[in-house]
């Protein structure tokens, strides 16, 4: 099984030494960026692949693959997000996404 819960956690954007990302539909709008779960959605599974992937990631798991990500808005945001792989484990995290949308973080107290 994965260490799936030690990595949601630790997605980030700008921390961690992860690839920062700015989504080119930022704007005003209430789902600008990252407050649109489909683009957190998008990133999270991006994010999640690559360090389960890299074979010099602790968090490496040869064959294994994000299978779905499903975020859900649980206050102004702020996403439950829902993260399942190929091995059959899953795990359910908060992430706070700024205001603009810009960038996004794990909730703190998850590990």
């Amino acid at each position: 099984m994965t260490k799936l819960l030690t990595i949601a956690p630790l997605l980030m954007m700008s921390a961690v030494g992860l690839t920062a990302c700015n989504p080119a539909a930022l704007g005003s709008t209430p789902n600008a960026g990252f407050n649109d779960p489909a683009t957190l959605q998008a990133e999270i599974t991006t994010q999640v692949n690559a360090k389960l992937a890299d074979k010099k990631d602790p968090n490496y798991a040869k064959g294994v693959k994000v299978t779905s990500v499903i975020c859900v808005s649980s206050a102004a945001h702020v996403f439950d997000c829902r993260i399942a792989v190929s091995d059959k484990s899953n795990a359910v995290y908060s992430y706070v996404v700024a205001e603009d949308g810009s960038s996004f973080v794990a909730k703190a107290g998850q590990q």
